[in-house]
């Protein structure tokens, strides 16, 4: 079995031929897209996380503070 040499991915090649495992910069670009919109997305969720946590501790301080001033 002979040794096949790799192809290597042309950078300056525009051409957006889909011959197996090639990358084109379109679908580099939609990757990134996807990774940000999935970043925001996470940052949101841990805010309104924190948001909830904070809100949770602040009920439960305010219900032990009015059972002592009563």
């Amino acid at each position: 079995m002979e040794y096949e040499k790799p192809i290597l991915l042309d950078v300056n090649d525009l051409s957006g031929t889909t011959d197996g495992a090639t990358i084109t910069p379109q679908m580099v670009i939609v990757l990134f897209l996807v990774a940000a919109v999935v970043y925001t997305v996470a940052g949101v969720f841990t805010l309104v996380g924190i948001a909830a946590i904070e809100a949770a501790v602040l009920a439960t301080t305010a219900v032990e503070t009015t059972q002592y001033t009563r």
